[in-house]
């Protein structure tokens, strides 16, 4: 605990010292709510993906129209995920989707950080997250993560399958993850409880992994030889 806490002070001297005093140029937008989604259960769609598709380095994360799959944008880049009815991950790239709500900001200017090694989990992340929140005046933003998912647990919102062929219908499909090459996309805020994280956290996280292959909101992740990018 005291290792985590002096390196997420010497990241934020160094943080400060390269950022002065200036506030992330990277505005997070948040369009809908987590809450009315998940408490009253309102699915419609409150954005239109090819809206925001002319937005250069954008970043976004939510859920997909009808709680059908997950929507991650990095760096301008889409993924759609789904499961099939075999269960297995399908993942498309367009912006002819909707969601609920979403979240999403740009970051046309970044910087990379090392990511301490004594910061491995979500429980240590969140921390350190909250150290750089503080550094930027308390301001949502926006970062991205590339390093090794040692363990994963990653959920895709799945509403449609058919409950007369099913039986059931299963509201979140889970997949783990062993020893990948991923990449995170994450919004943090302290201000943003219901809606667009959930009342227990202040990030809301979305993971791929580097061959492109699984994707969807994190659950849990122990991690390392982490980098992260933030906007300048």
């Amino acid at each position: 605990m005291r290792i985590v806490l002096i390196c997420c002070v010497l990241f934020v001297v160094s943080f400060s010292h390269t950022q002065g005093q200036s506030v992330s140029s990277s505005h997070v937008r948040a369009i809908g709510a987590l809450r009315t989604v998940m408490k009253d259960g309102d699915r419609r769609s409150t954005i239109h993906l090819d809206t925001i598709s002319n937005k250069k380095h954008l970043y976004a994360v939510g859920p997909l129209n009808g709680l059908t799959g997950e929507i991650t944008v990095i760096d301008g880049d889409i993924f759609i995920s789904q499961v099939d009815e075999e269960g297995k991950i399908v993942i498309k790239n367009t912006f002819a989707v909707s969601a609920p709500f979403l979240v999403y900001a740009t970051m046309p200017s970044k910087v990379e950080y090392k990511i301490p090694d004594s910061v491995s989990d979500l429980h240590s992340l969140e921390k350190y997250l909250a150290e750089v929140y503080r550094s930027r005046n308390e301001t949502p933003f926006p970062f991205e993560i590339h390093c090794n998912a040692n363990a994963a647990t990653i959920h895709i919102v799945n509403l449609s399958l058919d409950v007369s062929d099913h039986g059931s219908a299963h509201d979140k499909i889970q997949f783990h993850i062993e020893n990948k090459a991923v990449v995170v996309i994450g919004f943090y805020s302290a201000q943003h409880k219901g809606i667009f994280t959930h009342h227990d956290s202040n990030m809301h996280l979305h993971l791929i992994t580097q061959d492109k292959t699984m994707m969807g909101h994190v659950d849990d992740l122990r991690f390392s030889n982490a980098v992260i990018t933030l906007s300048k």
